[in-house]
């Protein structure tokens, strides 16, 4: 035969208080949580609504950038030191826009990433590109 060591009334009530104060702890620290996604969701949603808004103009700025590059009554020169770095910086950041949007739509686990190999002379390229004309005004070139 086994023999249980009985416990008193006052260590199971003990016992019990304790398993409540944890599960407490527990529902209040799953609230927290939910908050605070709640908060981040609702903070993503707007910031993907201004990211949205900022698309339009500069789709638009694109368009006319590039008719200005085709005209034919843009002069060489300013096309090269004027309209193409706008068209950079404007193509720039709109893809500022759009990868921030991408990351909007991971982090609510709407879109996987696809990672891809990049030419990294291109970017770089395209950078320098952006600073080209601010350093010739400086004389740094």
């Amino acid at each position: 035969f086994f023999f249980f060591k009985q416990k008193t009334a006052y260590e199971m009530l003990r016992s019990l208080v304790g398993s409540e104060m944890c599960i407490r702890d527990s529902s209040q620290s799953l609230q927290e949580e939910l908050i605070k996604s709640q908060a981040l969701l609702r903070e993503t949603r707007i910031l993907s609504q201004c990211a949205h808004e900022l698309r339009t103009p500069l789709n638009g700025s694109i368009n006319f950038l590039n008719c200005a590059i085709r005209s034919q009554n843009v002069p060489y020169e300013v096309k090269k030191d004027m309209v193409m770095p706008a068209m950079n910086c404007t193509k720039y950041m709109l893809h500022l826009v759009n990868d921030y949007l991408d990351s909007a739509q991971i982090q609510v686990k709407k879109m996987k990433l696809n990672i891809l190999p990049v030419k990294i002379k291109k970017v770089i390229d395209d950078a320098l590109e952006l600073f080209r004309f601010q350093a010739e005004a400086k004389q740094l070139l």
